[in-house]
C-alpha cells in the first residue's frame, strides 16, 4: 500500500471528498468549457471576473428607478432584471454541464454515485448564478441603502431574496431539464435545449428594454399592494419579501407573496434535488443510449428528398454545392452544438427590429419600422460565422484530401442553407410583424426590395478569405475585432439602403429607385462571386 499524504510538518493530510473534487472539476468546466485551440494560441476569454464586471455595468442603469420608486416596485424591477439576465447565463451553463455525454467516458466507470454528481453540479450552478445576480444588483443594492424608505435592512433583505431567487431559478431550470429527459428522451431533449436557449435569448432581448420603461411608468412606480394578476409574477413575490423585511410593507399584505416565494422555492428545490435526484442516473443512461437510429435515418431521407427536389436542383446545379448544402443543413437542423450556438445567437437579432419600432407614438413607430428593416442585414452574418466553427475543426482537413478544384461550392451550399432555413423565415416573420404592429403600407415593399440584397451579406464571409464549413476553432480571438467592424459596416449599409428607399417612397420615386437598387445589387453580386472564385485554397499550415 502507498503511504498516506502528509503536510509540511509531517501531519497526515485528510483526503479530499469526492464531491469537493467534482465541484472543482465542474467549476473549471463551466468557466473554461471545452474549446479547441489552434496554432498553440489560447482562445480569448473574459472569465468570471470580466463577466461580473459587465453585469455590474449593465445593472447600474436600474438605479435610475430610485428617483420615483419605493422599496416594493424597485425590488420587483431588480428581481425581474435578475431573473432575465442571470437566468440566461444559468440556462446556458446547465445546457453545457448538467447532461454531458462525454463525461460517461471519464466518470461513470469510477465509484461515483449519480446523487454525488448531481449535488456537485447543482452546487456549482447555484454559486455561479448567485455571483452573477449579485454583480447585476451591486450598484442599485448599495445606492438604495442611503435612500429614504430603504435603510440598512435593505442590504440584508435584498441579498437574502436575491439568493433565494437564484436558488429557485437553478432548481427550476434543473427540474425542467430532468423532466424533458425523462419524458421525451435523448433526441427530443437536444431540440428542447436549443429551443429553450433561443426563447431565453428572446426574453433577454425584450427584457433589455424593461428597466427604462418601468422606471418611467408612474402606475408601476406607485403600486404598494400585491393582489390579482400580480400574484402570478415571481419577481413580485421576492420584491414583497424585500419590502417586508425593510419594514415598508405590512405583514398582513406581504404574507401571501412571501409565502409563495419561500414555498415555491422549497417545493421546486425538493422536486429537482430530492425526488427526481433518484432518477438522475437513469436520465444519464438514457442520454448515452444509442437509440434514435431509425429517426436519424428518417431525417436523412427527408433531407435527401428536399435536396433532390426540382427547385433546389435548379438553384444548386453543382453536386458539390448540394453536398455542402446537405452538410450545413444537417448541422443547423440536427446537431446540438450548432443549434445551441446559432439559435440563441440569431433570436435577439430577429427581435431587435420589433423593439425598435415600439416608439412613444404611432407616427414614430411607423417611421422606425422602416429604419428597423435595415437591422435584418446582420441576420445572415451570425450563422455564417458560427457555421465555420466547431469543436471538431481538425476534421475539416478531410476536405483538402477530396478531389475538389475549388472550395467555393462548399461555401455556396452552406450559405444557401442559411438563406433557406434561417434568413428567409426570419425576414418573412419580421416584416409581417412590423406591418401588423405599425400598419405602415411601405413596410412590405421596402422590406421586399431589401430582402433581395440579403444574399450579398452571406457572401461577405468568403470575399476576404477562403471559407470552409466547420474548419475553425470556437471563439478565435483574432477574429473578434474584424467581426465587430463587419457588424458596424453591415448595419451602416443596411440603414443607408433602407433610408434611400424610404426617402424615395416619400417623394413618389420608390419604384425607379428600387429598380436602380436591384440593378446595383445584381452587379455587386456578380463581382463578389468573381472575388470568391479568385481566392485559392487556404494553405495547409
Amino acid at each position: 500500500m502507498s503511504a498516506a499524504a502528509t503536510s509540511a510538518n509531517g501531519d497526515p493530510v485528510p483526503p479530499a471528498s469526492v464531491e469537493r473534487i467534482l465541484r472543482r472539476l465542474f467549476w473549471q468546466l463551466l468557466l473554461r468549457g471545452r474549446v479547441a485551440t489552434k496554432d498553440g494560441k489560447k482562445p480569448f476569454r473574459i472569465g468570471l471576473a470580466g463577466m461580473a464586471a459587465i453585469y455590474v455595468l449593465i445593472g447600474g442603469m436600474s438605479a435610475l428607478g430610485l428617483r420615483n420608486m419605493g422599496p416594493l416596485p424597485f425590488a420587483t424591477m431588480l428581481h425581474s432584471m435578475t431573473l432575465m439576465f442571470a437566468s440566461l447565463s444559468l440556462a446556458t451553463g446547465v445546457g453545457q454541464m448538467l447532461f454531458v455525454r462525454e463525461e460517461s467516458e471519464i466518470l461513470l466507470h469510477r465509484p461515483i454515485r449519480p446523487e454525488q454528481l448531481l449535488r456537485a453540479k447543482v452546487h456549482v450552478l447555484v454559486v455561479y448564478s448567485v455571483v452573477l445576480a449579485m454583480a447585476l444588483n451591486l450598484i442599485s443594492w448599495i445606492v438604495a441603502t442611503f435612500c429614504k424608505g430603504f435603510g440598512w435592512r435593505w442590504l440584508l433583505a435584498h441579498g437574502l431574496s436575491t439568493t433565494l431567487l437564484m436558488v429557485a431559478s437553478a432548481a427550476g431550470t434543473v427540474l425542467v431539464y430532468q423532466l424533458c429527459l425523462r419524458w421525451f428522451g435523448r433526441e427530443r431533449l437536444d431540440n428542447l435545449l436549443a429551443t429553450m436557449q433561443a426563447l431565453m435569448a428572446i426574453v433577454m432581448a425584450f427584457g433589455s428594454q424593461l428597466v427604462p420603461r418601468l422606471a418611467g411608468n408612474k402606475s408601476f412606480a406607485g403600486f404598494t399592494e400585491v393582489d390579482g394578476l400580480l400574484l402570478l409574477a415571481p419577481p413580485v413575490w421576492f420584491g414583497a419579501f424585500d419590502a417586508w423585511l425593510c419594514g415598508a410593507m405590512p405583514t398582513a399584505n406581504a404574507l401571501l407573496p412571501v409565502a409563495l416565494a419561500v414555498g415555491v422555492t422549497a417545493v421546486v428545490f425538493w422536486l429537482a434535488f430530492g425526488l427526481l435526484a433518484r432518477s438522475f442516473g437513469q436520465g444519464l443512461m438514457a442520454l448515452h443510449e444509442g437509440s434514435g437510429i431509425e429517426r436519424e435515418h428518417t431525417a436523412d431521407r427527408r433531407l435527401g428528398a428536399i435536396v433532390n427536389s426540382r427547385f433546389l436542383r435548379w438553384w444548386m446545379g453543382d453536386p458539390v454545392e448540394r453536398h455542402g448544402f446537405v452538410l450545413a443543413s444537417a448541422y443547423l437542423l440536427r446537431d446540438r452544438e450548432t443549434k445551441l450556438k446559432v439559435l440563441p445567437g440569431i433570436a435577439p437579432l430577429v427581435c431587435m427590429p420589433l423593439l425598435l419600432c415600439t416608439g412613444p407614438s404611432e407616427a414614430v413607430s411607423s417611421g422606425m419600422a422602416l429604419v428597423a428593416i435595415g437591422y435584418l442585414a446582420i441576420v445572415p452574418m451570425t450563422p455564417m460565422t458560427l457555421l465555420q466553427r466547431s469543436e471538431q475543426w481538425r476534421a475539416a482537413e478531410l476536405l483538402r484530401a477530396a478531389p475538389l478544384p475549388h472550395w467555393s461550392p462548399l461555401f455556396h451550399g452552406a450559405r444557401k442553407a442559411v438563406l433557406l432555413w434561417l434568413v428567409a423565415p426570419s425576414t418573412a416573420l419580421v416584416l409581417g410583424l412590423l406591418w401588423l404592429l405599425t400598419g405602415n403600407g411601405m413596410v412590405l415593399p421596402v422590406g421586399g426590395v431589401f430582402a433581395a440584397t440579403l444574399p450579398l451579406y452571406t457572401l461577405l464571409a468568403g470575399v476576404f478569405a477562403a471559407w470552409l464549413p466547420l474548419s475553425q476553432p470556437n471563439q478565435a480571438a483574432h477574429d473578434m475585432g474584424q467581426g465587430c467592424l463587419m457588424v458596424i459596416l453591415t448595419m451602416g449599409t443596411g440603414a443607408v439602403f433602407v433610408g434611400a428607399l424610404a426617402v424615395a417612397a416619400h417623394f413618389g420615386w420608390f419604384w425607379p429607385v428600387a429598380a436602380a437598387a436591384l440593378a446595383i445589387t445584381a452587379l455587386l453580386h456578380r463581382a463578389m462571386l468573381a472575388r470568391v472564385r479568385s481566392i485559392p485554397w487556404p494553405r495547409a499550415d
